[in-house]
């Protein structure tokens, strides 16, 4: 019954390894080829990531610098902060800048608030802050950021990922940044 087994042929074929590297490679090359791409898809995201935490660090601290800005002087800060996310694409990159004020009693606000790509936050609503970042009757200026990363990769991985960011700090040069016409 299993006599075939035994013949010549049978047994020449069971005992040649000449093809076994070629298909131990065809069964390794896919495993590689995701942990190569996956390893570039990390770093491009912890890159993008860097990026994003650098240019709203930038963008607030540019705010805060100021005493006033007037509708240029906004535009200029939020082109500075979407410069820094070079060579990432600038139109997946969106910033809400707010001038947050604490009344006599600690309770914060916002006082005004820009967008660039992104809807501003209302004037006189209340944003929550961590404790003590603001005393009663000082004001911070607070940078919200958020970047859609698109995979270069196409969907072959991952399609996007969105990230976000926020940055908070006093201003500088004054209690606080007033925005003005102009």
């Amino acid at each position: 019954m299993l006599k075939w087994l035994t013949t010549k042929p049978w047994r020449r074929f069971r005992r040649d390894v000449r093809g076994v590297s070629a298909v131990e490679f065809a069964l390794i090359l896919p495993v590689q080829l995701i942990m190569i791409y996956g390893t570039v898809e990390i770093s491009n995201i912890l890159i993008a990531d860097r990026k994003l935490v650098f240019a709203t660090s930038t963008t607030a601290d540019l705010f805060a610098q100021a005493k006033s800005v007037a509708s240029p002087d906004i535009e200029d800060i939020f082109k500075a902060g979407t410069a820094v996310m070079q060579p990432f694409d600038i139109m997946d990159v969106s910033f809400v800048a707010s001038s947050v004020v604490a009344d006599g009693a600690g309770v914060t606000r916002v006082e005004w608030s820009e967008g660039y790509a992104a809807s501003p936050r209302a004037e006189g609503s209340p944003y929550s802050l961590p404790p003590g970042i603001v005393a009663p009757n000082q004001s911070v200026m607070v940078v919200e950021s958020r970047y859609v990363y698109h995979s270069p990769l196409g969907k072959l991985l991952v399609s996007e990922v969105p990230l976000t960011d926020r940055f908070i700090l006093t201003p500088r040069r004054s209690v606080k940044v007033e925005r003005t016409s102009g």
